[in-house]
């Protein structure tokens, strides 16, 4: 069963059902932390270290943008305290509605995007701008704002954590700073700046953060869906700049990209969005892991020296 929280009778009755769920609970001691997808997750989890305990909402394989809370989900905000850290920037829409509806008062709410240097995308039919490019953890500068302010978070829930909480902080940002220096080191001198996707258009903010052009058949938000004359133009613009290699994302399968490739002779690579992982796994894959792999992918194909 899916939850969809709605101004009527029947989101009154699912706000009651909530208030039901939520006194059957048990609340577990310490600091709580919910975040709406896996890299939140990743940053809430180094940031709280052992001092906290930190869930996602949205599970492995799941498809972000159109996954919407079940019932069950409510009882993650049980507790006396903790943080729900969202994205916002219409990626997790329900998210607003499932923390006033179950967070106790002494849950804080955090929205990761807000204040970040946003990008704001256009329509692929018609030219006009519309929507938020909710994408902003693949750049990974703004990720670091996005870790302080979830250290800041926690120190206002947990004063006396503080220390740790900042301390912890500061070791995860030099990894993300790492990551960033190793991603502009690489893609500094490369044979191609184009990025061919045979998908959506989910890596604005790190074409824009290491000056590469992203070109992909389909927009950045999930009513986009192919149109021919896209694929066509894609096709002739990358025929004409010799493009080694089309892109596409897991899961969202690579048809696309393979048509495209077989018509200019390319090759067809994988490049993570890292909004969540495909599948759950037993050893732990972190967002770093993920942001190597596809580092590794775009050296190749982008013909970086």
């Amino acid at each position: 069963m899916r939850l969809r929280f709605v101004s009527s009778a029947a989101g009154a009755a699912a706000v009651a059902a909530a208030a039901t769920l939520l006194a059957s609970v048990d609340p577990r001691p310490g600091l709580k932390v919910v975040a709406t997808i896996f890299p939140l997750g990743e940053f809430a989890r180094e940031v709280g270290g052992d001092r906290t305990e930190t869930e996602i909402l949205v599970p492995p394989g799941a498809d972000i943008h159109s996954w919407q809370p079940r019932l069950g989900d409510i009882k993650t905000l049980a507790g006396e305290r903790g943080l729900f850290l969202y994205l916002g920037s219409g990626l997790d829409p329900w998210a607003e509605d499932l923390f006033r509806n179950a967070a106790g008062p002494g849950w804080k709410r955090l929205e990761a995007s807000r204040g970040l240097r946003l990008i704001q995308e256009t329509d692929h039919e018609e030219g006009e701008g519309h929507a938020t490019d909710p994408h902003v953890w693949l750049d990974f500068d703004q990720d670091r704002a996005i870790v302080d302010r979830v250290a800041a978070a926690l120190a206002e829930l947990s004063p006396s954590e503080a220390p740790i909480f900042e301390a912890n902080a500061r070791a995860y940002k030099a990894r993300l700073e790492d990551l960033d220096r190793r991603y502009a080191e690489a893609l500094r001198s490369c044979r191609g700046r184009r990025l061919v996707v045979g998908g959506h258009a989910a890596f604005a903010y790190l074409a824009r953060r290491y000056g590469l052009v992203q070109t992909a058949v389909m927009g950045p938000t999930p009513e986009a869906s192919p149109a021919p004359r896209d694929i066509v133009r894609i096709i002739a613009l990358a025929k004409s700049e010799n493009i080694a290699a089309v892109f596409h994302e897991p899961g969202s399968g690579d048809r696309l990209a393979r048509t495209i490739a077989r018509e200019i002779g390319a090759e067809v690579l994988l490049l993570h969005p890292g909004h969540n992982l495909t599948e759950a796994r037993g050893g732990r894959t972190t967002f770093i892991d993920l942001m190597e792999r596809n580092l590794e992918n775009l050296r190749h194909g982008l013909g970086c020296r």
